[in-house]
């Protein structure tokens, strides 16, 4: 396990990365099983264990909660009696699987988690289970922070989330992964309010809760939306009215999210970059006139005044020259990973 390097840029919050490749194949299992002390019990469901266990983990200390992306091969794991009272951990985890298939039987009941499915669990609760080669997202959340809305998380357990508010934390889970490597210190506290907020309603939607997580919610529908635009910059059907069916929002509601720019010239813009990336292959040499219609551009002549407007420079000047980054959709400590999960809980 090793703590990020003081000083390496970006500079994470507080970062752990651990990797099996980093032992003999045939401690691979024993140094991920210890890793995982003393919250589970693992068993490596591979056939030989001397071909070695692929797995790997990047947590994220994000003050009042840890955010860990891990990859690991096929395993059953429990928590048992002793487990929970070895651990004396009141912790709850928001699980967001992005491939593969778990089924665990916790307090008599059977809960499958198929790829894209977000769940919650307990570790303070008795579990059993199965996993497949799998990569999932763990949010840790001590109980401590919502003693108020402690039954509605419980319960989650057992019944999961509504399916839209599900979609939202799970979007938002991944959106905060992609940004949280760039976090500095100073503004933890932020990205820890709102977290908390988005919990409050997605977990317990309460007037209130729903209120509160405005911005965060506001800011997980604008990267839904920016990332649908993205990956349909070439159909002809891309506009507003398509937005409002994706993200399921009247008109007004996506303005409002797109009140800085406009809706229309994201689109324009993400196609412009778009284009300016095609010229800047040195591998292709396809049209410019081509390049304009693949992107809906009404002729080269508009595709041309846009682009120049955009960069400073004619599309014919492109040619080989870098393409700017694309615009963000968002305005190191070190430590043992099971520390960090004793001490989360402490006042």
């Amino acid at each position: 396990m090793r703590p990020n390097d003081e000083g390496a840029a970006p500079v994470p919050s507080r970062s752990i990365n651990f990797n099996t490749r980093d032992f003999a194949l045939h401690e691979q299992f024993d140094a991920w099983q210890e890793l995982a002390n003393p919250i589970l019990d693992l068993k490596n469901l591979k056939p030989n264990a001397h071909d070695g266990y692929a797995a790997e983990m990047t947590a994220y200390h994000l003050g009042d909660f840890i955010l860990s992306n891990e990859t690991f091969d096929p395993m059953a794991y429990e928590i048992g009696p002793a487990a929970v009272r070895r651990a004396d951990l009141e912790h709850w985890v928001i699980s967001v699987n992005r491939g593969g298939m778990s089924v665990m039987e916790a307090g008599g009941d059977v809960l499958t988690t198929p790829a894209g499915a977000i769940s919650v669990r307990s570790l303070a609760m008795p579990l059993r289970g199965e996993a497949t080669v799998q990569n999932m997202l763990f949010l840790y959340v001590p109980r401590k922070l919502f003693p108020e809305r402690a039954a509605a998380f419980d319960a989650a357990i057992r019944n999961g989330l509504r399916p839209a508010f599900a979609a939202l934390l799970r979007d938002y889970l991944i959106s905060l992964e992609r940004q949280v490597a760039f976090v500095q210190p100073e503004n933890l506290q932020d990205i820890s309010e709102a977290t908390k907020a988005m919990l409050r309603c997605c977990i317990a939607p309460e007037p209130d809760a729903l209120h509160e997580a405005g911005g965060p919610l506001s800011a997980t529908l604008l990267d839904r939306a920016r990332r649908h635009i993205r990956s349909n910059l070439n159909s002809p059907t891309l506009c507003a009215e398509e937005l409002c069916t994706v993200l399921r929002m009247s008109r007004s509601q996506l303005y409002r999210l797109f009140e800085r720019n406009g809706v229309a010239s994201e689109i324009r813009t993400q196609r412009l970059l778009a284009s300016h990336r095609a010229l800047s292959d040195a591998g292709s040499r396809k049209p410019i006139y081509a390049i304009a219609s693949e992107f809906h551009f009404s002729s080269p002549e508009e595709f041309s005044k846009s682009f120049r407007r955009e960069f400073g420079y004619a599309p014919s000047d492109a040619r080989g020259k870098r393409p700017p980054a694309g615009r963000s959709s968002l305005g190191g400590l070190g430590g043992a990973f099971c520390e960090w999960l004793a001490n989360l809980q402490v006042d």
